[in-house]
C-alpha cells in the first residue's frame, strides 16, 4: 500500500512540476538602457531563445509588466541562471537576407543586404567589438563598435543549379585580414576561417592580445561544469513475493526495516540545453532487510532476507523550476550483488526446522525515477526504483518476484 500511494505521489509531483514549469515565468535580473539614455532595472522574460529575441518581457520592481521593443531600448544586460551575463544592443546594420536553404539558393554571389533595426547579440565589446544575430536558422556575424559593419558571407550555386553541392562568398575573410594587418601571426588562420561564431571569436580575442586591447565585455559560450557529489541517507527495499497455492496467486506479507545508505555520483550537462537539463550517473549501496513468513499445513516458512547490492543509476535530469532549483529525474537501474546473508527456516510439526541459504539473483535491471530540490551545494530528493526478479531459485515457493525501493538522500556537491 505504502508503495502505491509512492508511486501515485511521484506522478502527481511530475504533472505539477511540468504544468507550474509551463506556467512559470523565468524572469531574470536585467539592466535596460533606454534610448533617452535613463536607465532601469527590473527582471526580463528568458526562455532559452533558439533566434537572437526582438523583444523583451519586462518586469518592474513595482511587479508591472511590459514589452519593450527595439524602438525603445537602446541595450540591455541580464545574468543568466547559469551565471553568464547575456548584454544585446540596438542597431541599424544591413543584414544578407538571401535565401539560404540549400534548395532555395541562387547564383548571385552578391548577399542580398537590407538595412534593418535589430537588437545584436554582444559577443566582445571592445575598441573591436563582435556581434550575433541569428534569424530564421541563419547566423549574421558583425564588426566594429561606433559603426558596425557585417561580416559578408553568402552560398550559391554555379549557373543558377540547385543542388547539394554550393559555392561561398567568403569576403568576410578579406575583411578580417584588413583588420588585422597589424597582426600578421593571424593572417594564415584567416585564409582557411569557416563562418562560424567560435573561430572568429577566438580569432578576435588572440587579435585583441596582440594588441593588448582591453575588454570591457566579453561572452563566454556556455560551459557547464560536470558535477560530482556524495550522498546518504536511508531506504526501503521491499522484496514482492508472488506464490501460487495451486488455486490462485497471492503476494507474501512481509515485513521491511528502514536502513542507511550511502552514493555518489557525476553529473554531466548535456549540450546546449544551459543546464536545464543533466545525465546523472550515481553508484550507490541498496540493502534488502526483510523478513517474510509463510504457513499452510505442509508447515510454516521463515525467510530472512540480508542482501547488499551495488547499485548503479543512470538518469536523464531535468531542472524544472530552475529558481527554486526543483528537478524530476527518470532512467534505468542495474544492481549487482555484493553480500548474501539471506536465510531460509522451514518447520513442521514433530519435525526439527531446517535451515538453509537462499540464493539471490547476482544482477538485477529496473527503472528509476527521483523529485528533489538543490540549495547552494546541497541536495535533497526522494527516489523510488524497481528492479526484476530476486530469482532465488528453489528456496522459495514463489511464481514471480521484484524489489522495490523507495528512499531519501541529502546529498553534497564537491565542485
Amino acid at each position: 500500500m505504502l508503495l502505491k500511494t509512492t508511486i501515485r505521489f511521484f506522478f502527481f509531483l511530475l504533472l505539477f512540476g511540468s504544468t507550474s514549469r509551463l506556467n512559470a515565468q523565468d524572469y531574470l535580473p536585467a539592466v535596460l538602457v533606454f534610448q533617452s539614455g535613463t536607465q532601469e532595472s527590473g527582471t526580463v522574460f528568458y526562455s532559452k531563445w533558439g533566434d537572437t529575441p526582438q523583444s523583451f518581457r519586462f518586469k518592474k520592481k513595482d511587479g508591472t509588466v511590459q514589452n519593450v521593443n527595439r524602438s525603445q531600448l537602446k541595450s540591455i544586460e541580464f545574468t543568466r541562471l547559469d551565471g553568464l551575463k547575456e548584454r544585446y544592443v540596438c542597431a541599424i546594420v544591413p543584414v544578407n537576407r538571401s535565401p539560404n536553404a540549400l534548395s532555395a539558393l541562387d547564383a548571385d554571389p552578391a548577399p542580398r543586404m537590407q538595412l534593418d533595426t535589430v537588437f545584436l547579440q554582444v559577443l566582445i565589446q571592445a575598441e573591436t567589438s563582435f556581434f550575433k544575430l541569428q534569424q530564421r536558422n541563419q547566423l549574421h556575424l558583425f564588426i566594429g563598435s561606433d559603426s558596425i559593419r557585417p561580416l559578408v558571407y553568402k552560398r550559391f550555386v554555379k549557373d543558377g543549379v540547385s543542388s547539394n553541392k554550393f559555392m561561398e562568398n567568403n569576403r568576410f575573410r578579406q575583411q578580417l585580414l584588413a583588420l588585422t594587418v597589424d597582426c600578421p601571426q593571424l593572417q594564415q588562420r584567416i585564409l582557411k576561417l569557416s563562418y562560424n561564431e567560435k573561430p572568429i571569436h577566438k580569432l578576435l580575442i588572440d587579435y585583441l592580445l596582440c594588441k593588448k586591447t582591453k575588454t570591457d565585455f566579453l561572452f563566454k559560450p556556455e560551459h557547464i561544469r560536470p558535477q560530482i557529489y556524495v550522498a546518504a541517507g536511508i531506504q526501503y527495499a521491499a522484496p514482492g513475493l508472488i506464490g501460487f497455492d495451486g488455486f490462485y496467486f497471492f503476494t507474501y506479507p512481509s515485513t521491511v526495516n528502514w536502513v542507511p545508505t550511502i552514493a555518489a555520483g557525476l553529473n554531466l550537462p548535456i549540450p546546449y540545453s544551459k543546464g536545464g537539463l543533466w545525465f546523472v550517473n550515481e553508484l550507490g549501496l541498496r540493502k534488502i532487510d526483510a523478513q517474510i513468513n509463510y504457513a499452510n499445513r505442509n508447515g510454516i516458512w521463515d525467510w530472512d532476507l540480508q542482501a547488499t547490492h551495488l547499485r548503479l543509476h543512470s538518469m536523464i535530469r531535468w531542472n524544472v523550476l530552475k529558481k527554486e532549483r526543483l528537478f524530476i529525474q527518470v532512467g534505468i537501474s542495474n544492481g549487482f550483488l555484493l553480500v548474501n546473508n539471506s536465510t531460509e527456516v522451514r518447520s513442521s510439526l514433530g519435525q526439527t526446522p531446517v535451515i538453509k541459504n537462499v540464493n539471490i539473483r547476482s544482477y538485477q535491471a529496473g527503472y528509476a525515477g527521483g523529485i528533489g530540490g538543490t540549495y547552494k551545494r546541497f541536495t535533497l530528493e526522494a527516489r523510488y526504483d524497481q528492479n526484476n526478479s530476486l530469482n532465488p531459485g528453489t528456496s522459495f515457493r514463489f511464481s514471480g518476484s521484484n524489489v522495490k525501493t523507495f528512499g531519501f538522500t541529502l546529498g553534497y556537491r564537491i565542485r
